[in-house]
């Protein structure tokens, strides 16, 4: 690693020790940004190593996915080659810094109640894939946050520990979100979720793939909620996580509060992810 390398990883690790405490951590709610939002990102530097990305995109559409996590593949790889978009978020995820914040990518507010949208986040920690993979990212997913106006409980209900495999899944999670409105009017969002890792099929270490998706019969609150997570490893060492989430739900009247809700959601996940991975590293903590 160059010295400024050194230096930004010691103060991410510094910053997630810091940050790390008992109960919910409590986040401040932030505009939701489109890419006209962000700021020129010209002279940030990239990091992801060129032959991963080729190999990524190579070998994309034929991972075990469903259908519906191709369209979020689209947005990396184009006709088995690395999209433009993909050095653009190689360089957002330099520019966020240790301050994840979501992207909409788009929109749409349904005629029967739903507000259909999808969101990008984009950040960099100084661990290998391979250590991303075997981390407690689950237990960082369901992490409890909370905004002034909204609450987020979650719980790990199964996980693959018993399996011969227990680095792909599946893992089953709980989402509650207790949302409070300006017009005194609460409600609760809630979900269920399975989560899977994919590896390519050449088992190229340096490369994970995980995707959620809701599981059992009734989800009156969701008509999908699907997280597509990429992690790809750096040219000197550490890896960029890059998730899409793509959900419809159920906005109670408040359409442009449930745009905000999950834009909030999406950047306190991405922050709870980055913030678990380096105290985790920090801690020394092995895995098996």
């Amino acid at each position: 690693m160059t010295y400024a390398q050194v230096f930004i990883t010691a103060a991410l690790i510094l910053t997630a020790c810091s940050k790390k405490a008992e109960g919910p951590r409590f986040f401040a709610s932030e505009p939701v940004q489109t890419w006209e939002d962000v700021p020129d990102l010209s002279q940030e530097d990239t990091a992801l190593r060129a032959d991963l990305k080729e190999d990524f995109c190579a070998q994309a559409e034929r991972l075990a996915l469903t259908t519906d996590f191709y369209v979020d593949l689209t947005l990396l790889c184009d006709d088995g080659k690395p999209h433009e978009m993909l050095d653009r978020i190689d360089r957002y995820a330099g520019h966020v810094g240790d301050a994840p914040r979501s992207i909409k990518l788009d929109l749409e507010h349904e005629a029967d109640g739903f507000t259909r949208v999808t969101y990008l986040t984009a950040f960099r920690v100084p661990l290998d894939p391979q250590a991303v993979r075997k981390a407690s990212l689950p237990t960082f997913m369901v992490a409890a946050s909370r905004f002034p106006y909204v609450h987020l409980e979650g719980t790990v209900l199964a996980d693959p520990k018993s399996q011969d495999d227990p680095d792909t899944g599946p893992w089953h999670l709980s989402y509650r979100a207790q949302v409070e409105t300006s017009a005194r009017i609460s409600f609760s969002l809630e979900r269920r979720t399975e989560l899977r890792s994919y590896p390519l099929e050449d088992g190229n270490p340096d490369i994970n793939l995980s995707a959620e998706h809701l599981i059992g019969a009734s989800h009156p609150d969701f008509k999908f909620y699907n997280t597509t997570t990429m992690t790809m490893g750096h040219e000197e060492g550490g890896s960029t996580l890059i998730t899409i989430t793509r959900l419809s739900v159920r906005h109670n009247g408040f359409p442009e509060l449930a745009e905000q809700i999950f834009s909030d959601l999406a950047s306190a996940q991405a922050m709870q992810i980055q913030d678990g991975l380096l105290s985790e590293m920090a801690a020394g903590r092995k895995h098996p």
